[in-house]
C-alpha cells in the first residue's frame, strides 16, 4: 500500500525529526530526505503518494525546482510544500508549478496531519485508541473491526496465534473499547510464567494460613479484575484440576480462595490466548474441551509477521522513533539495503522479534542512517556453537545450563518449533520449554545493554 507513504524533504534536522515523529505515531511510512538529490534518489527507487518539501533547501535545487522534477517524472505523488512566514509569494509560485497545498513555518505537526489527510482525501481506519497496533494490513485492519464489534459485549474471548504477534496488546484494545474500562481493570496473569503450584493461589487468592507460607489473605486476579477484564495469556498451560476451577468460575461467575470457606461472586469478562493448537491438545486429553468452548464464543487470529510484510517497514521505524527517544540517539531513519534485510527475513520470533533487533541497530549505530551491518536478526543464531556432524556442539569445560539452552534449541529447531512435540522428546513440560525461552530472551535483550555501559 503507498497511501500512507510519505516523504519529507528538510534541511533543518529538528524540523525534520518531528515531523518523522508526529507522522509516523499516526502510522504513516515517513522517509526523510536532507536536500533535493536525496529526495529523487528516494523517489527512483520507492513509490510515494505524497512528497513534503521545504522551499529553501540546500545545493543546486531548492523545492521549487524539485517540484517542478517531480512534475515531470512523478506526476501521481501528491506535493505540500513549507514555506516560511511572510513569503507567501513562493507557495503561490508553488502552486501554479502544481504543487497541492502549503503550509508556512512555524506550524504544529497536527496542522500538517491534518493537511495530509485532506490531501488524501481519506480517513485512516485506525483510531487513537489503536496507535500501539501499527498496521496497514488489510487481514489486521479487518481484526480491529472485529474488535470494535465484539468490544461492547461481554462475551469470552480466545485469541490464537505465534509467540510475539501482540495477542496482549489485542486483548487490552477490546478492554479499552468496552464498558468494562470505567468499571473496572485489565488485569493480566502468565500461566506460563507462574510456577504451577503457586497458579491456583495467583488466580483465585488465598486464606491465611491456607498453606506453610500463606502468612496472609491474598486477593487474586479474578478478584482484582472484578468488574473489568482478565487476560489468560497461554492458557493451555493450565493444568486439567486449574482448567475445571476455571470452567466454573466462567459458569457460575463465582470463585473460591484457596483454604476458603465459601465462593465469592465476581464480574469478570475473561480474554484468553495461547500460540498452541488446542484442538490436538483436547484430543491427546490435555485441555477440557468444554472449558475450550466456553473461551471459544469469540476467536480472533493473528497472522504471523511473515504474513504481513508491508507493516514491516512501518513496524520498524515506529520502534525507531521510540528507541531513539529511549537512549537519547539521533537518528532518522534506515538505509534501503537495511529495509530490504528486514522486510525478507522470516521472523520467528515475529513483532516481539523486530523490536529486539530494531532496539539493538540503535544501540551500535552512530550515523543518521542505521546502516545495514547493524540489523543482524541472524544473531543469535550465528551465535550459537554449532557442530558439523550432528548440528549440536557440546564439549568439556561447558556449563549445565550451557548445554540445556543447546539441547533446548537444537530440539525445538529440529520440532520446527514445535513445543510440545520438544517437550516429549526431552522428557520435560512444555511450560518448562516456555519458561526457559523467556530466560533466554530476557538475557539476549540485556546482554546488549551492559555491553553499552
Amino acid at each position: 500500500m503507498t497511501e500512507n507513504r510519505i516523504l519529507i524533504v528538510e534541511d533543518q534536522a529538528s524540523v525534520r525529526k518531528a515531523l518523522l515523529t508526529a507522522l509516523r505515531r499516526e502510522n504513516y511510512a515517513a522517509t526523510p530526505a536532507a536536500d533535493a538529490s536525496e529526495a529523487l534518489d528516494l523517489i527512483a527507487h520507492n513509490e510515494f503518494a505524497v512528497a513534503i518539501t521545504d522551499i529553501r533547501l540546500p545545493g543546486k535545487m531548492d523545492g521549487l525546482s524539485l517540484l517542478e522534477r517531480m512534475r515531470q517524472t512523478h506526476p501521481e505523488i501528491a506535493v505540500i510544500v513549507i514555506t516560511a512566514y511572510g513569503s507567501i509569494e513562493g507557495a503561490v509560485q508553488a502552486l501554479k508549478l502544481g504543487a497541492v497545498d502549503y503550509i508556512t513555518k512555524p506550524f504544529l505537526p497536527d496542522q500538517m496531519i491534518a493537511l495530509l489527510e485532506q490531501t488524501l482525501g481519506v480517513r485512516k481506519r485506525q483510531s487513537d485508541s489503536f496507535r500501539e497496533i501499527v498496521t496497514q494490513d488489510p487481514v489486521m485492519l479487518d481484526i480491529l473491526d472485529q474488535v470494535r464489534s465484539v468490544a461492547p459485549g461481554h462475551a469470552s474471548v480466545l485469541i490464537r496465534g505465534e509467540t510475539g504477534t501482540g495477542k496482549e496488546l489485542i486483548a487490552r484494545a477490546i478492554h479499552d473499547h468496552s464498558p468494562r474500562s470505567t468499571t473496572g481493570d485489565f488485569v493480566a496473569v502468565n500461566c506460563a510464567a507462574v510456577p504451577e503450584t503457586l497458579l491456583e493461589s495467583e488466580m483465585f487468592g488465598h486464606e491465611k494460613g491456607a498453606f506453610t507460607s500463606a502468612s496472609s489473605r491474598r486477593v487474586g486476579k479474578f478478584e482484582r479484575a472484578d468488574g473489568g477484564t482478565l487476560f489468560l495469556d497461554e492458557i493451555a498451560e493450565l493444568s486439567r484440576e486449574l482448567q475445571a476451577k476455571l470452567l466454573r468460575a466462567l459458569e457460575e461467575h463465582e470463585i473460591e480462595r484457596v483454604g476458603g470457606s465459601g465462593p465469592i461472586k465476581v464480574d469478570v469478562r475473561v480474554i484468553a490466548c495461547t500460540n498452541e493448537h488446542v484442538e490436538t491438545m483436547i484430543d491427546d486429553g490435555r485441555f477440557r474441551e468444554d472449558l475450550y468452548y466456553r473461551l471459544d464464543v469469540v476467536t480472533i487470529d493473528l497472522p504471523p509477521l511473515r504474513d504481513r510484510r508491508g507493516d514491516i517497514p512501518l513496524l520498524a521505524r515506529h520502534f525507531l522513533d521510540f528507541f531513539t527517544r529511549e537512549y537519547n540517539k539521533d537518528i532518522e531513519d534506515f538505509s534501503q539495503e537495511s529495509l530490504d534485510i528486514l522486510q525478507t527475513y522470516h521472523w520467528p520470533g515475529n513483532i516481539r522479534h523486530l523490536r529486539n533487533v530494531v532496539e539493538q541497530a540503535v544501540i551500535y549505530s552512530t550515523d543518521r542512517i542505521i546502516q545495514s551491518e547493524y540489523v543482524q536478526p541472524e544473531r543469535r543464531r550465528r551465535n550459537r556453537r554449532r557442530d558439523s556432524s550432528d548440528g549440536c556442539a557440546i564439549h568439556v569445560g561447558m556449563s549445565m545450563a550451557e548445554v540445556e539452552k543447546i539441547m533446548i534449541q537444537s530440539t525445538l529447531e529440529a520440532c520446527n518449533w514445535h513445543r510440545t512435540k520438544a517437550a516429549e522428546i526431552l522428557g520435560i513440560t512444555p511450560r518448562t520449554i516456555r519458561n526457559k525461552l523467556n530466560q533466554y530472551a530476557q538475557e539476549e535483550e540485556e546482554a546488549p545493554k551492559k555491553e553499552t555501559r
